[in-house]
C-alpha cells in the first residue's frame, strides 16, 4: 500500500483484530513502529508523539522495555546515528 499504513491496518483488520494472539499483535506492533520511524525521520515530533501516545501505547503492558526505547528514540535529533 505505498507505505498507507492507516490502510494496511484497515485491510488487516478484516482479518484479525490486534489482540487476537501474539502474531496478530506483532504485526500491529510493527506497522505502528513503522509509522512512528517515519514520522521521526522526516523530523514531525508531534505526529511522532501522536503514534507514540494512540497507537504505540498499548503495547507497554505487552513489553515495556521496548517500549521505553522506541520512545527515547524522540530524544535523538537523528535517529539513524548513534555517536
Amino acid at each position: 500500500h505505498n507505505g498507507n499504513w492507516d490502510e494496511v491496518e484497515k485491510y488487516l483488520s478484516g482479518f484479525t483484530k490486534v489482540d487476537d494472539n501474539r502474531y496478530s499483535m506483532k504485526i500491529f506492533f510493527e506497522i505502528r513502529k513503522q509509522k512512528y520511524l517515519e514520522a521521526l525521520d522526516k523530523h514531525d515530533w508531534s505526529k511522532a508523539v501522536e503514534i507514540l501516545v494512540k497507537d504505540l501505547k498499548v503495547f507497554v503492558t505487552f513489553n515495556e522495555e521496548l517500549f521505553n526505547e522506541i520512545t527515547q528514540l524522540l530524544t535523538l535529533e537523528n535517529f539513524r546515528y548513534q555517536s
